[in-house]
């Protein structure tokens, strides 16, 4: 075997070298890069949903917050625009619904509209309907009462701040139908009146009034003296529990939503 010269002794040496190196690389450095590249998206999957969960917590907590400031406010407006019937107990709530119909409703609708002197009143007599004589009918989640039309003669500046005037009445009512005519100074106005008023309390825990037997006219034995004695005072205008305002083209008082359609929203 002749002897190597320093060039093949360089040679052989850089080949041996280059053949090491590259099984070092893909033998060790390359599987170390590619584990380090799975713990780096590991690592940056981890911090995602931590990130997620943290904006969900966060999201959590805020929609938590506006649910309770949306249960304040809604605690303010009812102790301010709603009758307190609580149906939690027949029997209560029974003698609050007909307090309401009978002794509050209707005259302070009355007085409230007869108040308003800018305009001169036409038309604006109010009628309820009779509370129910059977206490177990009185668990309704609402009440709508229909207790008429109203005819006042005025300004048309003076009309419509008599409508929207209805917005700071402490009952939750929808004006509908407004209509003018006539010539200004001396327009005429007429709308209807709508009051919406809800009950609160659990229903579920109200007991039910066992109802005596007997003819139409006692009603179970419950009310026929009281009611009989409010009928000059409640007309025929109708009731209805449940569900919720049909709004058209109208105007909303107290601060509530108004419908669809084409009107005057009122503001709290």
């Amino acid at each position: 075997m002749s002897k190597l010269t320093r060039p093949q002794i360089f040679i052989i040496g850089g080949v041996t070298a280059l053949v090491f190196g590259l099984g070092g690389y893909f033998g060790l450095i390359d599987p170390a890069l590619k584990q380090l590249d799975t713990e780096r998206t590991r690592r940056d999957t981890r911090r995602t949903k931590a990130e997620e969960r943290s904006t969900a917590e966060r999201k959590k907590k805020d929609a938590n917050k506006q649910v309770a400031q949306a249960k304040a406010d809604w605690n303010v407006y009812e102790r301010r625009y709603m009758p307190d019937i609580d149906v939690s107990n027949t029997y209560s709530a029974w003698q609050d619904l007909i307090n309401e119909q009978v002794r509050v409703l209707g005259p302070k609708m009355q007085k409230f509209l007869d108040s308003d002197k800018s305009v001169t009143k036409l038309q604006g007599s109010f009628a309820l309907p009779a509370a129910p004589s059977d206490p177990n009918a009185s668990l309704n989640e609402l009440y709508v009462f229909t207790p008429g039309g109203v005819q006042v003669q005025g300004t048309f500046k003076n009309i419509l701040s008599h409508v929207e005037r209805w917005n700071r009445f402490d009952r939750l009512v929808l004006v509908s139908g407004l209509t003018l005519s006539g010539n200004s100074p001396n327009l005429v106005g007429q709308y209807n009146l709508q009051v919406f008023e809800y009950t609160h309390g659990d229903r579920t825990k109200a007991v039910a009034i066992p109802q005596a037997s007997g003819g139409a006219g006692g009603a179970g034995g419950f009310g026929g003296g009281m009611m009989g004695g409010s009928g000059s005072m409640m007309g025929g205008a109708g009731m209805r529990g449940g569900g919720g305002p049909q709004m058209g083209a109208a105007m909303s008082g107290g601060g509530a939503p108004a419908g669809g359609g084409n009107g005057v929203k009122g503001g709290d």
